[in-house]
């Protein structure tokens, strides 16, 4: 493994949106409703705008996001669709208090990587539904993503003239809040 942040990669060449599956038209293909945009390079769609995207493959114990998954998605565009990070990378909230999410790696896997924050580490948690996986505590891996995305620069408000009017004077755009 390379000295990056945990999940420091998928920030770089990756869109993150949280969204609502909300169908799978057909093999692979999901049908979802945007909650929140927090970095948007090429993503230009609003909360509550739906739009279709590429899922990544179930194969290799990786779980496809299932309708009515809500998940943190790294997404990019290529040909004009949006394509799932193929590494396994999405994060689950898990139900029914949504405070945890669920991401694919081992326990001692992230309890003893130097590139997972102290933080995150600490709040790891096995899950108990799916072996192989773990959990994260919800607003501490929010707020590391979203450092993440303020460190590597990336815009994280799309819409609007005034975004585009202060980078043309030089003012650095405030990060979305909660």
């Amino acid at each position: 493994m390379t000295e990056t942040a945990f999940l420091g990669e998928q920030v770089r060449w990756h869109d993150l949106v949280r969204v609502r599956v909300i169908g799978r038209p057909r093999p692979q293909h999901l049908r979802a409703v945007v909650q929140e945009a927090y970095s948007t390079r090429e993503f230009r769609l609003r909360p509550g705008e739906e739009f279709e995207f590429v899922g990544r493959s179930a194969a290799w114990a990786q779980h496809a996001p299932e309708p009515g998954d809500h998940v943190l998605l790294f997404l990019a565009r290529i040909d004009g669709r949006w394509y799932q990070d193929p590494a396994g990378s999405d994060l689950t909230v898990r139900e029914p208090d949504g405070t945890r999410l669920r991401y694919r790696a081992g326990h001692a896997a992230v309890t003893g990587s130097r590139q997972v924050p102290a933080a995150l580490r600490e709040s790891c948690r096995p899950d108990p539904e799916r072996p192989g996986y773990v959990t994260f505590d919800r607003a501490l891996t929010e707020a590391h993503l979203r450092s993440l995305i303020a460190e590597a620069g990336v815009p994280t408000a799309p819409w609007g003239r005034r975004r585009r009017f202060a980078e043309a004077v030089g003012r650095r755009w405030p990060v979305l809040k909660r």
